[in-house]
């Protein structure tokens, strides 16, 4: 029986990381859409007096990376999930969103 459950396990963790990937890829496209969306305020606040040049705007996604793990590791039966421990999740989801950083 685990022959036959073992690659299903397998391929619904894929599935698990693809989607949890493709979460933040959304969130990665609504930032450049808000980005884009506020260039013409960012131009106006340039050109504009002295005061008005020293305010800035900043588009950035907040993400609680351990409370998110924290409630990730719940579910989890953690003799065979992927990762035994939440600190190990936090690593993951560092790794995840660090390609969300702006560089």
């Amino acid at each position: 029986m685990t022959e036959v459950l073992a690659p299903k396990l397998n391929d619904e963790m894929e599935a698990r990381a693809e989607r949890y990937v493709d979460a933040f890829d959304l969130l990665k496209e609504e930032r450049q859409i808000l980005e884009h969306l506020y260039e013409p305020l960012r131009k106006a606040l340039v050109a504009s007096n002295e005061t008005a040049k020293k305010l800035t705007f900043v588009c950035r996604i907040g993400f609680d990376i351990p409370r998110q793990a924290s409630l990730a590791m719940k579910p989890l039966d953690r003799r065979r999930s992927l990762f035994r421990d939440q600190g190990d999740l936090e690593l993951a989801l560092k790794s995840l969103t660090s390609a969300m950083t702006p560089r």
